[in-house]
């Protein structure tokens, strides 16, 4: 499912920081990205060096931390204007804390008119997630 939002609509947020590619960070990521792993089996997971391409590539990355251990994530691709790969460890679901990291990643979306997301058709949460954070559907 494909969503688009103009930038009129969109919320901003300043819950989630951007992510500071330290060695404590680093561990506190590879451990959220293992937990992930055998939680999800999903493909098209990214790895730490493919988060250090996408970071060098212009990506950004935000993450939310409480107690300074990531407990979830979000990437927007800067070229395509794509918000992508939204992940919220499952104690803290259902809280509206993906709507804040997508919302933390439109403090970055401020210059264009619009950008866009896209869920599976089986993920519920994340199409409930993106019309919550005043997303359209496409198609």
């Amino acid at each position: 499912m494909l969503f688009n939002i103009n930038r009129e609509d969109a919320e901003v947020s300043d819950l989630c920081p951007s992510f500071d590619y330290d060695e404590c960070t680093l561990y506190n990521l590879q451990y959220e990205i293992d937990y992930f792993n055998s939680i999800i089996k999903w493909d098209d997971m990214w790895d730490l060096p493919k988060a250090k391409i996408r970071l060098d590539n212009g990506w950004k990355f935000v993450v939310f931390n409480p107690q300074q251990m990531i407990q979830g994530w979000g990437w927007l691709n800067t070229e395509t204007k794509e918000i992508c790969n939204i992940y919220v460890n499952p104690k803290y679901r259902n809280k509206g804390i993906g709507g804040e990291i997508v919302n933390s990643l439109h403090r970055y979306c401020q210059d264009w008119d619009s950008w866009w997301a896209q869920s599976d058709s089986w993920n519920k949460s994340a199409q409930k997630m993106f019309l919550n954070s005043n997303y359209n559907v496409k198609i």
